[in-house]
């Protein structure tokens, strides 16, 4: 497929009888189904390596595989990558005039597969081993830009609805552990049974946190070394590395 042209619109929409704005229309949808079938072979492609970085453990290949769902569930696709709040306060974007609306003309789905792919064959190239949870946070590291996700966090039990000041790395960090967490653990021990939850428990339960923990501090100055440490690192770099292509 190609992108429509001036007379590729032309020609759809005068023998259709459409107006002007019909047309650009419909040639915006022709190019959004363009890009979204590039996107969804990247995202497979990554999601394929992932799994085998994880060594198809099952409990990381769930959590991949609905993580990715929710994508979906909550509509990436409607909604921008970046907001101008995110964007005056995150340091390690280009804060030169129009820099923003570049940014912000990739929607929540696609920087995040780029972030993810971007990730995936880092991880893969530098052969870094140990890298897996790196990785998925990578993916779940801008999930609390989601209305819904922010929607669904603030009506949480003792949540106090849109918290003056409160970032959307902090909703990343509350949707891996109170949202996403809850549902793996029921899917992973409803299908793995007690055996499996009682030796295995513990390492979930770390393995969360750590996802909180490297998305909820994935904007933290690189100097700032009481806390940065490498995932953190990971993730900031895939997400820079991604917002330049």
């Amino acid at each position: 497929l190609r992108l429509p042209d001036r007379q590729d619109r032309e020609l759809v929409g005068f023998s259709a009888s459409l107006k002007e704005n019909q047309i650009s229309e419909l040639a915006k949808l022709k190019k959004d189904l363009y890009e979204f079938e590039i996107h969804k072979e990247q995202l497979i492609d990554s999601y394929k390596k992932a799994c085998k970085l994880c060594q198809y453990e099952p409990f990381r290949v769930c959590l991949l595989f609905y993580a990715i769902k929710d994508m979906f569930v909550y509509s990436f696709y409607n909604q921008s990558s970046i907001t101008k709040t995110d964007y005056s306060t995150n340091l390690d974007l280009d804060q030169t005039e129009g820099s923003f609306e570049a940014y912000s003309s990739y929607n929540l789905l696609f920087h995040t597969i780029h972030v993810f792919s971007q990730a995936v064959n880092s991880a893969i190239e530098r052969n870094l081993l140990g890298s897996e949870l790196s990785v998925i946070s990578a993916l779940l590291h801008d999930y609390g830009k989601s209305e819904g996700i922010i929607t669904e966090i603030d009506a949480l039990p003792n949540q106090k609805r849109n918290e003056k000041g409160r970032s959307h790395q902090e909703y990343s960090g509350y949707y891996v552990y109170f949202l996403l967490r809850q549902k793996i653990k029921k899917k992973v021990y409803t299908s793995l049974g007690s055996s499996w939850e009682q030796e295995h428990s513990d390492e979930v339960e770390a393995d969360f946190k750590k996802i909180q923990r490297t998305v909820t501090l994935h904007h933290i100055p690189s100097d700032n070394e009481k806390q940065i440490d490498d995932s953190i690192l990971f993730v900031k770099t895939a997400d820079m590395k991604a917002r330049e292509k």
